[in-house]
């Protein structure tokens, strides 16, 4: 007959356990094992006593449990196997977890109200951060919001959405927090219905995390889960012990302020200085450079799409074959890959620009393009006039560069580019308070950039050698006499010594950079 037990005395020399707890937490991991085709379960499971031990769900029999087991639900468990709890992020500090099996039985039953329902073990800053403190446990936290950073995000990924908080604990110590992905969201929301009044914040689960000697929190990948001024009892007792001049919160401002996260587009921006096509030539190998320029030409003759491994997206060989993946594709697809001729006020340079940012521009895929341009034209190889809407436009470019020692080159690649108004006028100003400052007028510290000067001067620079003339969409302008007449190849030679990149003779650097030039120039004005 099986035996009724309290949590804390399982250990791993019976196999006959009966136990009633509450799922305290449950979430999805990793497939386990690593090839299964389902996530596994994970769970933090309570007994009347408090008592906590982890669970494991192996993918297999995860499948079964998924939409059975619910979190906040009590139940009945027994004829499961007892493991070792080891390892990183610990959501309990027993020192075996219970692996469920295709034997494992489970029956809800009736919820009493004897068994906790958040299980929580607040800790302050001064234990969690000890020198004899586990840091692979996973920790929980409460405390009053004093300070909250900007949002950030590194790329579209939501996941790298991200913001540095610091709450105050019981004691008055502060803890340092990073929260990432749908945390972030979840104090957006709160912050776009609430303005007013202290804001207290339980974080469950937290990890403990170490870098150059400082300890900081952060969610953990999944396990932990977030409570802003909700309804329990913890965050109640909480706030009933502050002191009238807390219960007035120092962030809500700056929290309102930065409850808006940056767009996808701002954030492949965000925090880049200005640079100029003149660095690209003197680049280390995987340099990238924001800069604001003019497109001149679409270079015909380079194509305008490629045929590619859907896998991996690289150009395929003329008869199919991979390279990368190392085999013949059965299935490709189009993908855009255009070559423009940009000009800023420091010189020009030919940039590849790829897939999804020339649709972005052009409002329409490829394939799309493609089947509208047979419509019209008896040559598919014939550059479709929708490109001439780049002439002339306008951009903020990321652009990357590569270097070649061994046939001393270079090649440019767009990583994003926009035509987005706010992030022009942004890079615009930036231009004018770097002109500014190398006028000497004022330091960027202080700069008032509606005080700078709109006349923007740039010094003609002397080219040493000639290119051949390409065939390209070209972009003209009426006070010059003929538009670009050559341009430098995609694999650009390096700058001579005397930092003078070889991409123009001197007569050909005088026609194409005085007029079109002045023409950047009174765009940025």
């Amino acid at each position: 007959m099986m035996m009724k037990l309290r949590i804390r005395g399982i250990h791993a020399l019976s196999f006959e356990w009966t136990i009633k707890v509450r799922v305290l937490r449950i979430w999805k991991a990793p497939p386990y094992p690593k090839n299964s085709p389902h996530p596994s379960l994970e769970m933090v499971l309570c007994d009347r006593e408090g008592s906590k031990i982890c669970a494991h769900v192996k993918s297999p029999f995860a499948v079964k449990l998924m939409n059975v087991l619910k979190e906040g639900s009590v139940y009945v468990m027994s004829q499961f196997n007892v493991g070792s709890n080891s390892g990183g992020s610990r959501a309990a500090k027993h020192g075996f977890k219970l692996n469920f099996q295709f034997q494992t039985r489970i029956a809800e039953t009736d919820d009493d109200e004897s068994i906790e329902r958040y299980g929580f073990e607040f800790l302050t800053a001064s234990r969690i951060f000890a020198p004899d403190f586990d840091h692979d446990i996973l920790v929980d936290v409460i405390g009053r919001l004093i300070h909250m950073g900007d949002i950030q995000q590194a790329s579209s990924d939501p996941k790298t959405k991200r913001v540095n908080i610091q709450l105050e604990d019981q004691m008055k110590a502060k803890l340092n927090i990073t929260l990432w992905g749908p945390f972030v969201d979840q104090i957006v929301e709160y912050a776009h219905s609430h303005s007013n009044g202290v804001v207290v914040i339980v974080i469950q689960y937290c990890k403990i995390k170490e870098y150059g000697g400082h300890k900081t929190l952060s969610n953990s990948m999944f396990a932990s889960r977030m409570f802003v001024n909700a309804d329990i009892p913890e965050i109640t007792e909480f706030i009933s012990g502050l002191h009238p001049d807390e219960l007035s919160s120092p962030v809500n401002q700056s929290l309102l302020n930065s409850a808006v996260p940056p767009s996808p587009l701002e954030s492949a921006f965000f925090d880049w200085s200005l640079s100029s096509i003149q660095d690209f030539y003197h680049a280390a190998d995987s340099t990238v450079y924001v800069i604001l320029a003019f497109v001149l030409k679409v270079n015909v003759e380079r194509g305008w799409y490629y045929d590619s491994c859907k896998k991996c997206k690289c150009k395929l060989e003329p008869d199919f074959y991979c390279t990368k993946c190392d085999c013949l594709v059965h299935a490709s697809t189009c993908r855009y890959k255009v070559e423009l001729l940009i000009l800023d006020d420091s010189g020009t340079a030919n940039v590849t620009v790829f897939d999804k940012d020339v649709e972005a521009f052009l409002g329409i895929s490829v394939i799309d393009l493609r089947k509208e341009h047979l419509q019209n034209v008896n040559d598919i190889h014939q550059m479709p006039k929708r490109f001439d809407r780049f002439l002339g436009q306008m951009f903020v470019l990321k652009v990357s560069v590569k270097t070649s020692n061994w046939n001393n080159s270079y090649s440019f690649t767009v990583q994003k580019m926009t035509s987005d108004h706010d992030l022009i006028e942004k890079f615009k100003r930036m231009a004018k308070a770097k002109d500014a400052k190398k006028n000497g007028e004022d330091s960027l510290q202080s700069i008032d950039l509606a005080a700078v000067d709109d006349a923007l001067s740039t010094p003609v620079q002397q080219k040493t050698t000639t290119h051949s003339v390409l065939d390209a969409r070209m972009l003209s302008f009426a006070d010059n006499d003929t538009g670009p007449s050559c341009s430098n190849s995609l694999n650009a030679k390096r700058p001579n010594d005397d930092g003078v990149s070889a991409q123009f003779g001197p007569d050909e650097h005088s026609t194409i950079g005085e007029g079109a030039k002045k023409k950047m120039k009174d765009a940025i004005v």
